[in-house]
């Protein structure tokens, strides 16, 4: 979509780990949206199944301090016990 939105730019000028980036984020994003199809389709309720995707950020979360390095927050551990909690109780 870049040479649409930025008609100067050829598509080519970027590099090529940018190129790679953005179709690795396409291919997560079509297998996510097949995992949510696969899950209503199985049977899950959308009532259950949609909060449940919707708590992707938890995994940057939890995988920031072993990729990034980075630490955990008070307030950020705070946040991912109120997900694993609601996990449960959106399981029940």
């Amino acid at each position: 979509m870049a040479p649409v939105f930025y008609p100067g730019k050829v598509l080519f000028t970027y590099d090529l780990r940018s190129l790679v980036y953005v179709l690795a984020s396409a291919a997560l994003n079509a297998v996510g949206a097949w995992a949510l199809l696969a899950a209503m389709r199985s049977g899950g309720k959308a009532s259950i199944v949609v909060p449940l995707t919707a708590l992707y950020p938890l995994v940057l979360v939890l995988a920031a301090p072993i990729v990034l390095r980075e630490s955990i927050s008070l307030l950020q551990a705070f946040g991912v016990a109120c997900a694993l909690i609601a996990i449960v109780l959106l399981s029940t």
